[in-house]
């Protein structure tokens, strides 16, 4: 029997991962998805690796599974290897990524705090904005974010006009460190040793959601599983986990290897789950509907999308290549919105992954894309029908009808519309475990134990109490070192 056993290797799973390894615990932690051939793993005794969706295997590696409530089943698995997963609902839509180091390969590399200063205030006794700093700055130290400097990038001209335009920077802490292994100036990339690792200085338009192949965008495999596994983590990838129950001393999860299909009962005097939002809440209800725990009134409840909204901005800048100028990644609001809604605008990042003609993705390089987020009310539920998870969210919220306004004002400041669809797409889902005081309002308490199931913890984004209004990856590794902590002192 294990010490600890964790479900799920992003940011929750592998910080929480590195932290219990560091106090001497005995852990294993099981990842659905596989280690990721980049090049920091090329050098490393991980020989199992299999490719990022790039180039020739863009098509039968970029996803994992869909789910929708037309499929038969209410899902559809198109490759145990695919990066990504997406659940289509009526009202919302929800990217999730499948991977020996889960989002961290699929996220943008911003490392933001909450758009609120007192996020973690009144949320439940024994937990508050300052106790979770620290917490903050471990996680930055791990990723090995910073700011970036003006030399990392070439100058670019203005794309709304310098007088009349009303988004300004966001000032402070809200402004994201990069995760990224930046080089000596924009236009230079070399080889480098990071702490043991061999990663190339990040080209931009070789990083995206679809993975980092020379490891210039900092991924959690390389940053805490693997210094994790050099202190005893047993780790154990393509292997699902299909349900927990509790047992007289602990919990046995029940999980399936996706190469062979063989189910093993794993057991272990704690649990952590971290398999990410939507899926750790799903393996809570199906795991209460076969029995294995019981209670938990308010699970599901407090789901939300941080308002993620995003537009393609078709600007056509003649012999541009966006993708390329990081400098465009910076976090934007509203002069007269001081909390909120964000924007963000970019290249369109993953274009060199996609074996397109060479006369689209240079056409698609001139443009932008706009993506923005905010406090949404975190009113959604998540349900299971049948085997599926249901997601219930209402998006005509104030919040919403703000960005369709920013967007509005960029399209007559800049003479060129942004294009977004009709049903809003979160790669930012947060909630539905939510942490708090009572177990009629919340699943989890302050240390993020489940209210009623003792030695059974969550650990990643389903725990947050609301939407962060920015990239909330630094809160969740933030709420995981700090459950970590908890734990490795209780013993």
């Amino acid at each position: 029997m294990d010490d600890v056993l964790i479900i799920g290797s992003g940011f929750g799973g592998a910080m929480a991962a590195l932290t219990l390894a560091q106090s001497g615990a005995r852990v294993r932690l099981l990842e659905r998805g596989p280690w990721r051939d980049t090049l920091p793993l090329q050098h490393s005794a991980i020989n199992r690796r299999v490719p990022l969706p790039q180039g020739r295997h863009f098509f039968s590696h970029v996803l994992y599974r869909v789910h929708h409530r037309w499929l038969p089943g209410g899902s559809l698995s198109l490759h145990r290897h695919g990066l990504l997963e997406l659940f289509a609902g009526p009202a919302i839509r929800a990217v999730c990524a499948s991977a020996v180091g889960g989002g961290s390969h699929a996220y943008g590399g911003l490392n933001a705090r909450p758009l609120h200063h007192d996020y973690w205030d009144k949320v439940a006794d024994g937990l508050s904005s300052a106790q979770m700093e620290p917490h903050y700055q471990r996680a930055l130290s791990l990723m090995d974010a910073s700011q970036p400097e003006a030399r990392h990038f070439p100058p670019l001209p203005p794309l709304l006009p310098a007088d009349n335009n009303p988004f300004v920077d966001v000032d402070g802490q809200q402004q994201p460190a990069w995760a990224y292994l930046l080089g000596e100036r924009h236009g230079h990339s070399r080889q480098q040793d990071w702490r043991g690792f061999t990663r190339q200085q990040a080209i931009f338009e070789q990083e995206g959601p679809f993975g980092s192949p020379g490891g210039g965008k900092t991924t959690l495999d390389i940053a805490c599983l693997l210094p994790a596994i050099q202190l005893g983590l047993q780790l154990q990838a393509n292997c699902e986990v299909l349900s927990i129950r509790r047992i007289d001393n602990g919990y046995a999860v029940s999980a399936r290897d996706s190469t062979s299909g063989r189910l093993q009962d794993y057991r272990a005097a704690k649990v952590v789950v971290a398999a990410g939002t939507l899926n750790t809440v799903r393996l809570l209800l199906n795991s209460r509907a076969q029995g294995g725990i019981d209670g938990l009134p308010a699970l599901g409840q407090g789901f939300t999308a941080n308002a993620d909204t995003m537009a393609w901005w078709p600007v056509n800048t003649r012999g541009a290549n966006h993708p390329a100028h990081g400098i465009y990644q910076r976090l934007l609001r509203h002069r007269d919105d001081h909390n909120g809604p964000l924007l963000l605008q970019t290249g369109i990042a993953g274009l060199h992954a996609m074996p397109l003609p060479r006369w689209l993705k240079k056409r698609l390089q001139q443009d932008l894309f706009i993506a923005a987020m905010g406090v949404d009310e975190a009113n959604g539920r998540l349900s299971l029908k049948g085997s599926t998870l249901h997601m219930d969210y209402d998006s005509q919220q104030p919040v919403y009808r703000r960005i369709d306004q920013h967007l509005q004002t960029i399209a007559e400041l800049s003479g060129i519309k942004p294009r977004k669809g009709k049903t809003p797409t979160t790669v930012h889902p947060m909630g539905g475990a939510v942490a708090g005081s009572k177990p009629q309002q919340a699943v989890v308490n302050a240390s993020g134990e489940v209210f009623g199931q003792p030695g059974l913890f969550v650990a990643d984004g389903s725990a947050l109490p609301a939407a962060t209004g920015s990239p909330p990856s630094m809160s969740i590794a933030a709420w995981a070192l700090h459950v970590a902590d908890g734990i490795s002192r209780r013993g």
